[in-house]
């Protein structure tokens, strides 16, 4: 149990075709992640993160919430632009 609280993990990540939200459809994400364990569940961290959606890029990070919701803070020629997913199944295991 010890082992898991302490779990640590990094790398980058690389995907296509995420469908983020109903809202939110990307043909491709890069970026780098973070994930600490927690008593409630992991804690994921997202950085440098640049998505393709349609024909725009756009750069940013994101995080999970206390609520396990992830948010993503984006970026697109000076337009910012937020996204929620709904409450994810990790945040309760």
């Amino acid at each position: 149990m010890q082992l898991l609280t302490n779990a640590r993990a990094e790398g980058r990540l690389h995907g296509r075709s995420i469908a983020f939200t109903p809202e939110a459809d990307f043909r491709s994400v890069a970026g780098c992640f973070e994930m600490l364990s927690w008593l409630d569940g992991p804690r994921w961290k997202v950085t440098g993160l640049e998505l393709l959606q349609n024909s725009d890029t756009y750069y940013g990070t994101g995080a999970t919430q206390i609520d396990g919701r992830m948010v993503l803070d984006l970026v697109n020629r000076g337009r910012q632009i937020r996204y929620t997913s709904g409450a994810s199944s990790l945040a309760s295991q």
